[in-house]
């Protein structure tokens, strides 16, 4: 950040002779990797340099947003964002970054380039009012134990739409995650990995846990563009990609709806242009769709894809990605664990029936995976809810053996999964008493895949506390039930729905609001700080000349539909009482500064003195203040 638009003030970093070389940043972040601290060039190259050197970074990691709080209202500010790579030593390459150009005319105009921004900071106008908080709506059928928010990082972006959150996981995302297909389980012949081959989604046993791998945003709210094609020419839409469903209209002038066959529409590009010459003719058009601002992205707070061996890598995972002026701030459950407040017994005795939380339970489990290398049985934990239902018909269950679906000896209990409504298949290592839990006895889990495959998902033994082991038995029976509940991570059909605030003007607010009406910088000198520099080419002068109007209303939103009936002014007079000017304030609701050039009604520079200013609002009412202009 430098407040000179040829970032001269923070060029400061000098070789060993002193001479200039390298600019101060106000942040830096680096990727977390093996390469950190300075960099060491050759001996020739730090000849070369003279004794200059740069610095890498410290490993802090990559994020998608940086707040500047130490700001002046009414100062302009030139910011760069620039990559850099890290140099070779044994080749003599110095590292590099990219370049950052911000060019004024002699008119005073500025032209910036991709990595460069100019900004003045300033209040926003009397009576704005956003909504700091957006509601998120979960889908009540969803999976994930998780949660998430919504964060606004850009007012100004913000699109009052209404959008959906979904997610793919290991076990449906058509990829292979863990990086174990081969040539030789291409069936398809194209030599990729496809749904339906082994090694790949539920045909893995490491794939078939569902664990989040991406994420897409969709808005639910149509947006509508109007253009005019350009013949056979493609013309870009603002947004992609575009979703074709129901909500997708193109539809001429006339308000005809376009026969596709008249058009090529790249949904993922998002970019359309007529099948041949004249075919949609060269008047407007109205195309009416949704889009996806985040379509299947990885990067997810804390995501463990972070293994260069894994799909989808993610290089880091310190936040999400901005769109549309927000973030999904993310607490997704990545691991599977057992939730100690959801799972309990459900016991009757005597005819009364009570739940007990674990904690408290003559009766414990253990539940896990125990794998068996000498069989190839490796086991994968499956995030989901269980309920263990007894009886007291001792042939109530039915044990698999191994392997599945082998048929075992009869139990009096059933394993059910209730996320996906489904009776689980189990083999029971039964060390007491036959199809009765006993103590220490095993319960190992086989569940099938949407292809009837199945997969070993759990071991669980039962055990007794070692002070009641010679007097207790695990006797259950009818009306006896246990319920395991797991975290789980979002997977495929879990959504959340949002809808983002969209900022307003607050009428009650606004006469509050114009109290706080100053004048800056008060006194104003004959040079200050806040002023830019000459621009190229001009060498005498004292260049810009200003002071600014903070907290002034608003006009343009206060009421759209008849702004000619809403007004808002600040009158300039002398300490005698004459006119000087009258100036109209922003039209910007997010800018309550109002830039005077000091220039009178005339046209004419403002002398030195007293002046007088009186701010009339229909809405606020009158605020009045005073400034001088010293030489």
């Amino acid at each position: 950040r430098a407040s000179d638009y040829n970032f001269n003030d923070i060029r400061n970093i000098t070789n060993a002779h002193g001479i200039i070389e390298g600019y101060s940043p106000i942040a830096q972040f680096d990727l977390d990797d093996l390469i950190e601290g300075y960099f060491y060039p050759s001996e020739i190259l730090f000849q070369e340099t003279q004794g200059y050197s740069y610095y890498l970074g410290e490993n802090s990691g990559l994020v998608h947003s940086y707040v500047d709080e130490d700001v002046d209202n009414g100062r302009s500010y030139y910011y760069s964002l620039v990559a850099y790579d890290q140099g070779e030593s044994d080749e003599d390459i110095f590292p590099a970054e990219n370049s950052k150009f911000i060019t004024v005319l002699p008119t005073g105009e500025i032209f910036t380039d991709k990595n460069t921004a100019i900004v003045t900071p300033g209040p926003q106008a009397a009576g704005f009012t956003l909504t700091d908080s957006i509601l998120v709506t979960p889908y009540i059928f969803n999976t994930g134990t998780g949660s998430l928010s919504i964060e606004i990082m850009d007012e100004q972006s913000l699109t009052g739409l209404n959008y959906e959150i979904e997610f793919l996981d290991t076990s449906t995302d058509s990829i292979d995650n863990d990086g174990d297909w081969t040539q030789d389980n291409d069936l398809n012949n194209n030599g990729n990995p496809d749904v339906g081959e082994v090694n790949v989604d539920y045909l893995d046993e490491q794939e078939f846990q569902k664990i989040t791998s991406y994420y897409s945003v969709r808005t639910m709210t149509p947006t509508t563009f109007t253009f005019t094609l350009n013949d056979t020419l493609y013309t870009r839409f603002p947004n992609r990609p575009i979703i074709n469903d129901s909500f997708f209209h193109l539809q001429n002038s006339l308000g005809v709806e376009i026969n596709p066959n008249e058009y090529i529409l790249d949904f993922e590009l998002g970019k359309i242009r007529a099948t041949s010459l004249e075919s949609m003719g060269n008047d407007e058009h109205t195309l009416t769709y949704n889009y996806f601002p985040i379509y299947k992205n990885p990067t997810i707070h804390k995501s463990p894809w972070t293994n260069k061996s894994l799909t989808p890598y993610v290089p880091e995972s310190l936040d999400s990605d901005i769109f549309d002026g927000v973030r999904v701030q993310f607490e997704n459950d990545w691991a599977v664990d057992v939730i100690d407040s959801l799972t309990y017994w459900w016991t009757t005795v005597d005819g009364t029936s009570w739940s007990k939380n674990m904690g408290d339970s003559t009766y414990f489990f253990s539940i896990g995976i125990q794998d068996f290398s000498s069989i190839n049985l490796y086991g994968e934990k499956n995030p989901s809810d269980y309920l263990i239902v007894f009886s007291d018909d001792l042939e109530f269950g039915q044990a698999d053996g191994y392997p599945v679906p082998n048929p075992g000896a009869p139990t009096n209990f059933k394993i059910f999964n209730l996320r996906d409504s489904v009776e689980v298949n189990y083999m029971f290592v039964d060390g007491g008493r036959d199809g009765i839990l006993d103590n220490l006895d095993i319960l190992y889990f086989f569940e099938k895949d949407t292809n009837d495959a199945y997969h070993y998902t759990w071991s669980m033994t039962f055990t007794l506390r070692q002070s009641q082991e010679d007097t207790l038995k695990l006797n259950f029976g009818d009306g006896d039930s246990l319920f395991i509940s797991m975290t789980k991570s979002f997977r495929k059909g879990d959504s959340f729905t949002f809808t983002t605030p969209t900022p307003s003007i607050n009428k009650p607010a606004v006469k509050q609001d114009m109290e706080k009406i100053r004048v800056v910088p008060n006194p104003y000198y004959s040079a200050h700080e806040f002023e830019s520099p000459l621009p190229p080419g001009i060498v005498s002068g004292r260049g810009e000349r200003k002071i600014f109007f903070h907290h002034v209303p608003e006009v343009s939103m206060l009421q759209p539909t008849s702004p000619l009936n809403i007004y808002a002014y600040i009158h300039i007079y002398t300490s005698r009482g004459q006119h000087v000017k009258t100036l109209e304030p922003t039209h910007n609701v997010f800018n309550g500064t109002l830039t005077w050039d000091l220039k009178t009604k005339e046209n004419l520079n403002l002398a030195y003195g007293v002046y007088f200013y009186v701010v009339e609002s229909d809405i606020g009412g009158n605020q009045s203040g005073k400034f001088a202009v010293i030489k």
